[in-house]
């Protein structure tokens, strides 16, 4: 599919990875081999054996692939909105109201749809953690939620929750910019979220 026709596809393709493994990441395969931290280890573990070849037009870097996609959705699902819109206002004749998408309650509610997801598949025991291999309510080691009354932490500390970068897609759905702890701040490619090439 990405590589027919010799990579050139007839269609927009969006590759989502967090690894350096995943296809579409093809566009940081040599960061994905080489990169090393400051005290000399590999950024990615094992990169030079599984870095992906294959790109796409476009890639979300994130720190948990699952996250990234969920950032995608609530993109489209705010620009289809738009779109929905802008025809209602060309069929009625009157201009187009973008003042008042509901684009932070869409984002909240892909959020939790993705919650449910994970929280179902975990009850039916078929929601193996890519890490620990067992079934858990954490995706990639990280738990699914932060406890009520914990404030948000920097993405890709030891406490960090997929709670932590779904409540940075909200606000930024919802226009109200990123409110990220001044610690957070990238350590590598391949610490970004939701982040286009």
């Amino acid at each position: 599919m990405f590589e027919r026709d010799g990579g050139q596809a007839n269609w927009k393709t969006i590759g989502i990875g967090d690894g350096g493994n995943e296809i579409g990441t093809g566009g940081v395969n040599q960061q994905t081999r080489t990169m090393q931290r400051a005290d000399g280890f590999p950024v990615v573990n094992n990169g030079a054996n599984i870095a992906a070849k294959t790109k796409t037009d476009d890639m979300v870097l994130s720190s948990v692939s699952n996250n990234g996609a969920v950032g995608l959705s609530i993109a489209v699902d705010t620009m289809l909105d738009a779109v929905d819109r802008a025809k209602i206002s060309t069929e009625k004749n009157v201009p187009v109201d973008f003042e008042d998408l509901k684009t932070e309650n869409n984002a909240r509610a892909r959020v939790n749809d993705y919650k449910d997801v994970v929280n179902s598949m975990y009850k039916e025991h078929i929601s193996i953690d890519g890490l620990s291999k067992t079934n858990q309510q954490t995706i990639d080691g990280r738990t699914l939620e932060r406890a009520q009354g914990e404030t948000i932490v920097p993405l890709g500390s030891d406490g960090a929750t997929h709670d932590d970068m779904f409540d940075r897609l909200v606000n930024i759905a919802g226009n109200k910019g990123v409110d990220m702890p001044a610690t957070d701040t990238p350590k590598s490619v391949f610490s970004y979220d939701a982040t286009w090439k």
